[in-house]
């Protein structure tokens, strides 16, 4: 486990955990998740299949989502409040992002701009390249990939798993 490097929840459920809290604009307090392996063999003998989790947030917001290794489905965000309803579907990917919804002003659509999708990496190397070449900060501080690893340990102590 420990030179795994981390489960599907390191891997692929950041993505998901990043836009929520995103979203929200605050951190979430409460945790509650589980831990599944169904294939059973060496394919998973060091790391979980699948993690769900759910999150409260001060502000009374509710969020859940999962991350597998072992199922494929569509991966998807869906955002409800009480000034409407959206979609993003095909969310976390690196193309075919399309958004559709409702809110107070009406439906709502829009397709991502589309490219090669190896694009976001050129534009992040270019950006640190820029910062370490001018001595200024990134976008993004590193307190941020702290605030998302502390949540991925509470998702896997709310689960009563080891962390990875």
């Amino acid at each position: 486990r420990k030179l795994a490097g981390g489960g599907p929840l390191m891997d692929l459920g950041i993505y998901p955990l990043n836009a929520i809290r995103w979203i929200a604009g605050e951190e979430p307090v409460t945790f509650a998740a589980q831990v599944a392996t169904r294939i059973q063999g060496p394919r998973f003998a060091s790391v979980e299949e699948t993690v769900e989790f759910n999150m409260k947030f001060a502000s009374g917001i509710l969020a859940s989502s999962g991350c597998s290794y072992g199922e494929s489905g569509p991966s998807y965000l869906n955002i409800g409040g009480d000034q409407g309803h959206i979609q993003v579907q095909t969310a976390f990917m690196y193309s075919g992002m399309k958004y559709t919804g409702i809110t107070k002003n009406g439906p709502v659509s829009d397709a991502a701009p589309t490219g090669p999708s190896w694009y976001q990496f050129v534009y992040e190397a270019a950006h640190f390249a820029d910062c370490v070449a001018n001595n200024t900060q990134p976008a993004t501080a590193g307190e941020e990939g702290l605030a998302d690893l502390l949540a991925m340990e509470a998702i896997y102590k709310a689960a009563g798993a080891p962390i990875a």
